[in-house]
């Protein structure tokens, strides 16, 4: 379907920080109401572990713009992330490493175009500090915190 490469194209290729507002506008566009193509453009904007590292912050930007007409989809997309991170805690996989710090970006530039607020943001990093950590000595250790596992340090 044409419609979908256009919005991979718009949302992977063409997203930079001279055209976010240009591009802002062609996803406006869309047509929202169609449940196909409304799917599909959640979903790549969920998958910003797709795009350069630095183009992160423009799809927060971008989603920041967004929610002023379609309020629904910052719930999706933060729920997503939340999800992803969680997800990306409990697995101990090293080639998830890079999906696993594009989604923490994410969340963080999310916080600052204020789509998520400083509680949130201080749970998930408590959240990354504590989880499996087992802090008796007594009791074996936990398999999601091994001593020479250094993800949560990155």
């Amino acid at each position: 379907m044409f419609i979908l490469s256009y919005i991979r194209k718009l949302l992977y290729s063409d997203l930079n920080k001279t055209n976010t507002e240009k591009i802002l506008r062609q996803v406006r566009k869309l047509d929202w109401e169609d449940p196909a193509v409304a799917a599909y453009t959640v979903k790549c904007l969920k998958n910003v572990h797709n795009l350069k590292y630095f183009n992160i912050r423009y799809v927060a930007s971008l989603l920041a713009g967004l929610v002023q007409y379609q309020d629904w989809l910052a719930v999706d997309i933060i729920d997503s992330v939340l999800e992803e991170t969680r997800l990306g805690m409990e697995s101990l996989n090293h080639k998830t490493n890079q999906r696993r710090t594009a989604m923490v970006k994410f969340l963080g530039e999310m916080y600052n175009y204020r789509l998520v607020d400083s509680g949130l943001i201080f749970k998930v990093l408590y959240s990354l500090i504590t989880f499996g950590v087992v802090l008796d000595t007594e009791v074996s250790l936990t398999s999601l915190d091994p001593p020479e596992h250094m993800v949560r340090l990155r």
